[in-house]
């Protein structure tokens, strides 16, 4: 960033006086040093928490009182989660065994929860668990835009505060709080990633072993989640003077690098010589090459609601798939009015957010993660094969940085009445989501329960042939 480039971010609260940068003694004062913010995040992650749990415990009651129907259509390996909704899969159930490139070293992760688990409650603890991780995801997203709301000299919370609870209800923090799979860890350590770049950027602080864990965790979790990471890093790490940027960037590589081999060999010693590379070639072939297909718009076009609006605003939900008891986005149904009007709303304001701050670190970060999604999903078409099962389960990985683009738009607007305008719609699009949300969450159940009664009374009716 030049001179010119500099004053302007300055001047359009983008970017800090030089002067400010060091106000910050650590990351923990970046984000702590506001106690009403700190009443507010706490707020937040207790309402969140009991959100999720309150908004699922009917799943997960069902679960455990129809276990031995449930069972018997299963494709989950004897998983105590036997529900395949939007193809997800309660892979932090298969324990330490499961070990793949995709998911390099989550297993120690998974492994131990299941463990825990065991003994702690089965699909409840991990419900409670993953409902404070999202809810935690929702706190991260309000200190984000309170720290850039600081920058513009805006005092009030009520625009963060309603951009991070229209994030929270959304429909991908719902179910992703119910099902033991990677991706609630995933998102987690992508946003807690951002936040953490982005003190770094407005600061200029950077510790490079810090940067390098976070590396090593969007990794260990998700293999291609270390591609945005770095993407971000770069934005993040800029300079003209290309020394000075190239040299933490490799040591950050480094640093990550070292972590990867020691966990790696950890996991050779603890599992019997098995590791993730091990099988690098199977595990692409079953969990990569064979749900690549090219995009079609004609034939794919619904894909933009199932990757962009779907995991906003819960769909209606449609047994797919008998044999392996898919439910997933009814794609033969169309969708309401105002779901593609809330939808386009916020990715209208997210496009505009990003145009907006062009010239911005800011806007990059997060367009790495969108961009990404696009090139990866959509371009290359990972997931396109098979996306009547669903693409909704790869929200997580660039849904928070649609909201944050769309605050950054609001918040950016000079003329407050705009900004009040702005907080109304959000208002309004997270009440509405809301609504839409708790009804479709209840449908949804009332759906599988029918769908498993006619499933079971099918298999007894075929059995007495």
């Amino acid at each position: 960033m030049n001179e010119r480039e500099e004053e302007w971010a300055i001047e359009m609260g983008h970017l800090m006086n030089p002067n400010e940068r060091s106000s910050y003694s650590s990351f923990a004062a970046y984000l702590f040093h506001n106690s009403k913010d700190n009443v507010v995040a706490a707020l937040l992650l207790f309402c969140f928490s009991a959100f999720y749990i309150f908004l699922n415990m009917p799943y997960v009651t069902y679960i455990d009182q129809n276990s031995a129907v449930l069972s018997k259509f299963s494709p989950f390996y004897g998983a105590p989660f036997t529900l395949n909704l939007f193809n997800f899969d309660p892979s932090f159930y298969y324990g330490y065994s499961n070990v793949t490139v995709i998911h390099p070293i989550a297993n120690l992760l998974a492994g131990s929860l299941a463990k825990v688990a065991e003994q702690a409650g089965g699909n409840l603890f991990f419900l409670v668990l993953q409902s404070a991780l999202n809810a935690f995801c929702v706190v991260l997203l309000y200190y984000y835009l309170r720290r850039r709301g600081e920058q513009l000299g805006q005092s009030g919370f009520a625009l963060p505060l309603s951009f991070a609870a229209f994030f929270g209800v959304s429909s991908y923090s719902v179910f992703s709080a119910l099902i033991p799979d990677s991706y609630a860890y995933a998102q987690f350590v992508i946003i807690i990633s951002v936040v953490y770049l982005a003190y770094g950027e407005m600061t200029s602080k950077h510790n490079y072993w810090s940067m390098a864990v976070l590396a090593f965790l969007n990794f260990a979790i998700t293999s291609t989640n270390i591609a945005t990471y770095f993407g971000a890093m770069f934005v993040s790490l800029y300079k003209k003077t290309k020394s000075e940027m190239v040299r933490p960037i490799v040591r950050v590589m480094v640093y990550s690098a070292i972590l990867v081999v020691l966990f790696s060999g950890l996991q050779l010693l603890l599992f019997d010589g098995k590791s993730w590379f091990n099988n690098v070639q199977q595990g692409l072939s079953n969990g990569g090459f064979s749900y690549v297909a090219s995009f079609s718009l004609s034939h794919h076009w619904k894909s933009i609601y199932m990757l962009f609006i779907s995991p906003v605003l819960s769909p209606e939900m449609v047994l797919l798939d008998p044999g392996i008891v898919a439910f997933t986005t009814n794609l033969s149904v169309p969708y309401p009015l105002y779901v593609t009007i809330i939808g386009f709303v916020l990715l209208g304001l997210a496009i505009a957010g990003f145009i907006r701050g062009i010239r911005t670190k800011q806007a990059w970060m997060l367009a790495v993660y969108i961009g990404f999604a696009i090139a990866l999903h959509i371009v290359v078409g990972y997931g396109l094969a098979t996306f009547n099962y669903d693409l909704y389960l790869y929200a997580g990985h660039y849904l928070f940085a649609i909201f944050l683009l769309a605050a950054s738009f609001i918040m950016g607007l000079k003329s407050g009445k705009l900004r009040k305008i702005g907080l109304i719609i959000i208002m309004i699009c997270t009440l509405v989501t809301l609504g839409n949300n708790v009804i479709k969450h209840t449908e949804s159940l009332d759906y599988i329960r029918d769908s498993y009664v006619q499933l079971n009374a099918n298999k007894e009716t075929g059995a007495s042939k």
